[in-house]
C-alpha cells in the first residue's frame, strides 16, 4: 500500500513539471494572466497562443503587421490581449478577461518567423475553479451575530473607516470624521491609532475657556494663542465673537496682511496681530482701549481652503468701573 501511494505522488510531480506555469483562479474574477517570458524577438515574429482541445485552436495572435488576419476561436473573442511591445520586451504573457470554468485547459505559446516555428514552446495550465459556497450550517450562527450587531447599534455609533494618503513633509493632514447627530456637552472625543498598544494622539473635551482679565484704565489687552506647529503661508486667521450682531468678525489676517473688509465696526482700528505671526507661531490678538462692551468669548479660527486646522477660545473679563 505504501509503494502505490509513493508511485502516485511521483507521477503527479512529473506531470506538473511538463508545464512552464500552472495558474489557478476563481471564476468571476476580472481577468487572469498566463505568464510567458522570452528573449527579445525580431519585428517580423508572430506569437500565437493556442489550445489544441478547441476548434479552431487559436486563442490569440500577436503579429507585427496589423492587416494580417487570423481565425480566432469565438469563445475568446474580445477577451484576450497582449502587451503592444511584447516583441521588444519579451513579455508574451496572455491576459484573459472574465475567465469561465470552460476556459480550464492547456494553453501553448508559439513563436513563428517566416513560417518557421522557433523553439521552445511554452505550455501553460489554467485551472478555473468555482468559488467556495457558504456552508448552510453557518446560517444560524450568522443570524445570531447579525442580531447582536443590531442590538449593539443602540449603544455605539457606527464609524466608517476611510483612507487618507499624504506625502512626507506636508505641513498637516486632516483625518475626516463627521457625526450625524450633535454631541452632548459632556462627551469626550479621543483620537488614537489602531494598534496592538493603543496610544492617545489627541483628546478633546468641553473644558472651561482660558480667561484673560485686564485692570482699570488699561491701554491694551492681549488674547493669547501660540502654537509650535509650522503654519502654511496660505492660511487665514480669523478672530471672532459670536455674540456680536451682523458680522461676528473681530480681526482677519490673510495673504500675509491684516484685512478689515469683514471686520465689525466696533473693532476697526483697535485690533492687531504681531509682525509675521505665521512664522512665529504667535496668533495672539492685541485689543487696544478695551471697553465694557468687549467682555465675552473670543474664538481664533485658522482655516485653509475652507477647512478648519486649529481653533482656540479665550474669554475676556474686564475688572473695575473705568470702562
Amino acid at each position: 500500500m505504501k509503494m502505490k501511494a509513493l508511485v502516485g505522488f511521483l507521477t503527479l510531480v512529473h506531470v506538473s513539471q511538463q508545464f512552464s506555469a500552472v495558474v489557478s483562479v476563481y471564476e468571476g474574477v476580472e481577468s487572469v494572466q498566463l505568464p510567458c517570458q522570452s528573449p527579445r524577438l525580431p519585428e517580423d515574429t508572430t506569437v500565437v497562443w493556442e489550445r489544441y482541445d478547441s476548434h479552431p485552436s487559436t486563442v490569440h495572435q500577436h503579429q507585427h503587421q496589423v492587416y494580417e488576419h487570423y481565425l480566432q476561436n469565438q469563445h475568446y473573442s474580445g477577451r484576450t490581449s497582449m502587451s503592444t511591445d511584447a516583441l521588444e520586451t519579451g513579455d508574451l504573457s496572455l491576459t484573459l478577461k472574465e475567465p469561465h470554468l470552460s476556459d480550464s485547459g492547456v494553453y501553448i505559446c508559439q513563436r513563428f518567423r517566416k513560417e518557421e516555428e522557433l523553439s521552445p514552446r511554452y505550455t501553460m495550465l489554467l485551472e478555473v475553479k468555482e468559488r467556495p459556497t457558504f456552508p448552510t450550517w453557518l446560517y444560524p450562527m450568522l443570524a445570531v451575530c447579525l442580531a447582536l450587531a443590531v442590538a449593539a447599534l443602540g449603544w455605539y455609533t457606527t464609524i466608517t473607516v476611510s483612507s487618507v494618503v499624504v506625502e512626507e513633509g506636508e505641513c498637516f493632514v486632516k483625518l475626516p470624521y463627521k457625526t450625524i447627530d450633535p454631541l452632548h456637552e459632556d462627551v469626550t472625543v479621543e483620537w488614537s491609532p489602531c494598534d496592538f498598544e493603543p496610544m492617545r494622539v489627541h483628546e478633546y473635551c468641553n473644558v472651561p475657556q482660558e480667561v484673560v482679565e485686564v485692570g482699570d484704565w488699561a491701554k491694551c489687552v492681549t488674547l493669547p494663542f501660540k502654537t509650535r506647529a509650522r503654519l502654511p503661508a496660505d492660511v487665514t486667521v480669523r478672530w471672532k465673537r459670536f455674540e456680536l450682531s451682523n458680522s461676528s468678525t473681530v480681526h482677519v489676517y490673510q495673504n500675509g496682511q491684516d484685512t478689515s473688509e469683514e471686520q465689525h465696526d466696533s473693532y476697526r482700528g483697535r485690533t492687531k496681530l504681531m509682525e509675521n505671526p505665521l512664522q512665529a507661531g504667535d496668533l495672539s490678538l492685541t485689543l487696544i482701549n478695551p471697553r465694557h462692551g468687549d467682555i465675552g468669548a473670543y474664538t481664533c479660527i485658522v482655516e485653509r481652503d475652507g477647512d478648519v486646522i486649529w481653533e482656540r477660545s479665550v474669554r475676556l473679563e474686564l475688572k473695575g468701573l473705568g470702562f
